[in-house]
Order: C-alpha cells, then sequence, then structure tokens
C-alpha cells in the first residue's frame, strides 16, 4: 500500500504454490480476516469510500429536491410528490455530512503522513477558511430560518386551521436542508480547520504548540 502511495514500482513474482503437508486447519478466518484487509484498503482511500458516495447522494438529491420544490412531476404513470421529495432532501443531508468527513479525512491523513500531499486538497482547503465557512453556514441557516417563517406565514393566512401536508411540507422540507446543511458546513469548516492547527506558526494553534514545546523542553 505504502509503495503504491509513494508511485514506486510493483512487479509480480511468478511463484509455484503447493500444500505445505499440515494436518491443522488454516489460521485464516475468510470473512473476518477478508473484511479487516478490505477496510484496512478503504482507510487509504477516502475518495471511494466518503467522497465520490457523498457526491452521488448530493447529485442526485439536489436535482430532485430543486425540480420537486416547485410541485410534483409526473413520469408517464408514476408520479413523483412530496415523500420523494423528502428522499431527496435525504440524500442531501446524508451527502454534505460524508462529504464533509471524506474532506476532513483526506485533510487530516495527509497532515499524519499517511497520504502523499495533494495540491488540489491543499487549495481548496486554503479557500475554505473558518471564517468563509462559518459565513456560508450562517447564510443557510438563515435562509432555513426564512423557508418556516414563510411556511408559518402561509399556515397563518389560511387561520391556523389543518393544512395539507402534501401541499404544504415544501417550505419546512427545504428549510429543514438548509438549516443542517448550514450547521453541517460550519462544522466542517471548523474540523478542517482543526487540522492546520501548528502548521503556521502566525496562528494561535501554532503559537501555543510551540510554546508547550518550549516549555517540555526546559
Amino acid at each position: 500500500m505504502r509503495s503504491a502511495l509513494a508511485g514506486l514500482r510493483i512487479t509480480e513474482v511468478p511463484t509455484t504454490l503447493r500444500p505445505d503437508g499440515r494436518s491443522r486447519a488454516p489460521h485464516l478466518r475468510t470473512w473476518a480476516d477478508g473484511w479487516r484487509h478490505l477496510r484496512f484498503l478503504l482507510a487509504f482511500s477516502p475518495r471511494w469510500l466518503f467522497l465520490y458516495p457523498a457526491l452521488a447522494m448530493l447529485t442526485v438529491g439536489a436535482i430532485g429536491l430543486g425540480l420537486l420544490s416547485v410541485g410534483s412531476i409526473q413520469v408517464g404513470h408514476v408520479s413523483f410528490g412530496i415523500h420523494t421529495m423528502l428522499a431527496c432532501a435525504t440524500l442531501v443531508v446524508l451527502g454534505l455530512q460524508v462529504g464533509g468527513l471524506a474532506l476532513v479525512a483526506r485533510a487530516y491523513a495527509s497532515r499524519l503522513g499517511l497520504l502523499p500531499p495533494s495540491i488540489r486538497l491543499e487549495k481548496w482547503i486554503d479557500r475554505i477558511t473558518l471564517e468563509r465557512g462559518l459565513v456560508i453556514g450562517l447564510v443557510s441557516v438563515l435562509l432555513g430560518v426564512a423557508a418556516f417563517v414563510v411556511a408559518f406565514a402561509t399556515w397563518g393566512a389560511q387561520g391556523f386551521g389543518r393544512l395539507d401536508p402534501v401541499q404544504t411540507m415544501r417550505w419546512p422540507i427545504l428549510g429543514m436542508v438548509l438549516i443542517v446543511g448550514g450547521v453541517q458546513l460550519a462544522s466542517t469548516a471548523f474540523a478542517v480547520s482543526l487540522t492546520g492547527v501548528g502548521r503556521d506558526p502566525a496562528d494561535a494553534g501554532g503559537t501555543a504548540t510551540a510554546a508547550l514545546t518550549a516549555t517540555e523542553t526546559r
């Protein structure tokens, strides 16, 4: 694994396998050892484990959420309505969470030297600062609150009586996605910023780390 990550040349040496002559059963456990090996490989590939599934969920969920936010869609004899919109909202939330985990895992593994540094990742981390993440998250939360306010105003316009969920749940679903997504974005930005603590001596984390190291040296 580390040879592949380092870009070294890997060749296959032909071997001839023969029974070893032992009478006892082998120590290898098919499922337990196989899953442990697969988990080890996936741990060194955050893109396939987290990022690509997150992008797929975000793409499908965002397209469905955008189309269904204006009304139901009829495709042949199949009607996609509020229930499909709720499923798409679930995909968006899961995509944001898994995507944030992919970014944090990749940044942390790069800082520890477990994975080779990625120039593209470093550029993204430099752009997605903690302050920008907090601002984007706050804007998303405010938009979500506004969606709930619109839903409440619509309910008030109807005298606060009984509502048809099929017709009135679109704004609350959008509000939920925006609020949860905003909190998730802010949390991810904060977690990514923690992976860079100590990298820049000018920041507070680096100063604190340097001071602690100097104290321990004395």
